[in-house]
């Protein structure tokens, strides 16, 4: 048993050097997002997006069906050329990662796969990446291990933390950035989690401005996700004072969170 274990945190070793290494490689003419959007604020469609996908979401849940946000993604198809094409490729990624995320709380790991694989193949193809795409792209690349073997699920938490960890070092004042690494660790196998870090992580995001530039396309999206895993952490460590205090401050700023008001739920109930 040792021996597997020293085996398998040595080849998550290489397969972490050799994906930053490629990543460096191919990926080197980054831009700031708001450099992109300048000159697309006129599309009154795309301000706020990640508000209305959100709701879309949320809807779907109620219903049960991802329509309302099929419906988002064929609105930014048929769009897509009044749009700058890293503009267009974020949102519709987007929009793929939340239909994903749908599908999957629906328990439809399957139907998800197209979403999953469109999203990747809009960000790999985009020329102009910004700290915003690399942490859709780490996402997605979380969401594509569902059903995969050990092995090729920790190559791509490999892979994706990498992306995570470029994100951070685009744009050190983007909390999604932070956001996206805890999530990597929340999800990962207990033998690979850094729970302090992935304290810091989330705390550090809930500090920072939901976007530090004002901007209405510009993303915004993140700090609701964050207060929701701060508190499953603690609640996992059974520290409910610090459970309160973060849900008191997330039900102030988020009061019709579904998973928020879950959690509050939740606590109730210990």
């Amino acid at each position: 048993m040792k021996v597997y274990k020293i085996i398998f945190f040595i080849i998550c070793s290489i397969v972490l050097v050799c994906c930053k290494s490629d990543y460096c490689n191919n990926y080197q003419d980054f831009i700031s997002f708001n450099e992109i959007v300048k000159g697309n604020s006129s599309l009154s469609f795309i301000n706020e997006m990640d508000s209305k996908v959100e709701n879309s979401f949320l809807y779907c849940m109620k219903v049960k069906s991802i329509d309302s946000l099929v419906r988002i993604k064929n609105e930014l198809e048929k769009n897509r050329n009044l749009i700058d094409k890293s503009v267009y490729s974020y949102w519709q990624s987007y929009t793929c990662y939340i239909t994903s995320l749908a599908l999957l709380v629906q328990h439809k790991d399957k139907d998800l796969v197209p979403f999953v694989n469109e999203g990747l193949s809009l960000l790999n193809d985009t020329k102009k990446k910004t700290s915003e795409h690399l942490v859709l792209m780490s996402q997605l690349l979380g969401l594509s291990a569902i059903n995969g073997s050990l092995m090729e699920v920790n190559v791509i938490a490999a892979k994706s933390k990498a992306y995570g960890e470029k994100s951070i070092m685009l744009d050190t004042n983007n909390l999604r950035a932070y956001l996206g690494l805890a999530m990597l660790d929340f999800y990962s196998p207990s033998i690979l989690r850094k729970e302090t870090t992935m304290e810091s992580l989330l705390l550090k995001a809930i500090s920072m401005e939901d976007r530090h530039i004002d901007n209405p396309i510009l993303p915004k999206w993140g700090k609701s996700y964050a207060y929701y895993y701060l508190i499953e952490y603690y609640r996992n460590r059974k520290e409910y004072e610090k459970c309160w205090t973060h849900l008191d401050i997330a039900l102030k700023k988020f009061p019709n969170d579904v998973r928020i008001n879950m959690l509050k739920d939740k606590l109730k109930n210990l």
